[in-house]
């Protein structure tokens, strides 16, 4: 039985891999920066995304997978600092880290689904079949493009 649940944890560790680091990364960032940190970083995000796709010199300069995920997370970054009066918004309701752990989770999807179907990722990075098949459809890019709304509206309450 310990052999049965060990394999399953080491065998999902695997297929899910990334999602599981950049879940980390951005549940490690809450905690270091604050966890009311969140709010302007997913508005950095969303932010990122038309500006992104509107950058005039793609065919140019976003030829070199590295490249265009740089410049993502660039905008992003810009987008956080830009955004980063939504904290005050967030600092009055009381943390937990379960709240901070399903929305570094929702996040962490978001950035997966974003570079799956916006960033040329997969030229950087193998994806497995079971996280491919969790976000490469049309529909569930809506829905991780989603996910962090309704986390925010359902845990920030």
């Amino acid at each position: 039985m310990f052999h049965q649940i060990l394999d399953f944890i080491v065998n999902f560790g695997t297929e899910f891999l990334a999602f599981i680091v950049l879940a980390a990364i951005v549940a490690g960032f809450s905690l270091y920066f604050g966890r009311n940190r969140l709010m302007p970083l997913i508005a950095g995000l969303y932010a990122a995304i038309p500006l992104y796709m509107a950058f005039p010199f793609g065919t140019t300069y976003l030829s070199d997978p590295w490249i265009a995920v740089a410049l993502y997370l660039f905008l992003a970054f810009l987008g956080c600092i830009a955004f980063s009066g939504l904290s005050n918004f967030m600092a009055g309701a009381s943390r937990s880290l379960l709240r901070t752990g399903v929305l570094s989770i929702l996040v962490a999807g978001m950035l997966i689904a974003i570079g799956i179907h916006l960033l040329p990722l997969e030229k950087i990075y193998a994806f497995n079949a079971p996280t491919r098949a969790l976000f490469v459809s049309p529909v569930a890019y809506f829905l991780w493009l989603v996910a962090p709304i309704a986390g925010i509206f359902f845990l920030e309450r």
